[in-house]
């Protein structure tokens, strides 16, 4: 008997499932971490984030971390890009200060007021920029939900006046005595805000 090209394609493959079957069911617990490295390698989502939530991912090699801490030195907030499983790479974003802003800190000092930075970005960029502008506090690593909470507890030292621009800052807008919305924030924080 005699086997067509496409017959003998056919008879290897179903054999290869077979022996596949066979291992798999010999080694379930291998399975999972293979069929997560093939979907993560075909999947076509790119994940991006701080290097936290990227390292929960991904692994982050020792340079790269490095890397990043370097970054967050400099007052930028490095960013981490994986898909599947893998690190594609980092990029740095960062926020300049105004000129200005220095002043505007000191002479709210000069008044008695206590300048407070409050930012949902990494501990070591946000003091970076806090050195610059020279507030005396920085609050750094809130998350969305999480400032409204240090409003709450801020203002157990006394009042509070907030000034926020984004979305993420309407419900401690709402929370502050004051709540300063910056004119070119979003719609919900200028909504949300006594004073635009």
């Amino acid at each position: 008997m005699q086997l067509d090209k496409k017959t003998i394609r056919t008879l290897l493959l179903m054999a290869s499932f077979c022996i596949v079957l066979y291992w798999g069911l010999q080694n379930l617990d291998r399975v999972g971490v293979i069929l997560n490295r093939v979907w993560g390698l075909m999947s076509p989502f790119v994940v991006g984030g701080s290097l936290a939530f990227i390292s929960g991912r991904t692994e982050v090699s020792g340079d790269m971390r490095a890397q990043a801490d370097h970054l967050s030195g400099e007052g930028k907030t490095p960013l981490l890009f994986s898909r599947g499983g893998r690190l594609l790479g980092m990029i740095a974003v960062a926020d300049a200060i105004k000129p200005e802003s220095p002043q505007a800190v000191r002479e709210l000092q000069n008044m008695g007021i206590r300048v407070v930075m409050l930012t949902g970005d990494n501990q070591r960029t946000a003091e970076a920029i806090g050195r610059q502008a020279g507030v005396d506090q920085v609050i750094a690593g809130v998350l969305p939900d999480g400032k409204e909470s240090v409003i709450r507890s801020l203002q157990s030292q006394g009042k509070v006046a907030m000034v926020g621009d984004g979305i993420n800052d309407a419900p401690a807008l709402t929370r502050a005595d004051i709540g300063i919305a910056i004119g070119a924030g979003t719609d919900v924080a200028i909504d949300a805000a006594d004073v635009v």
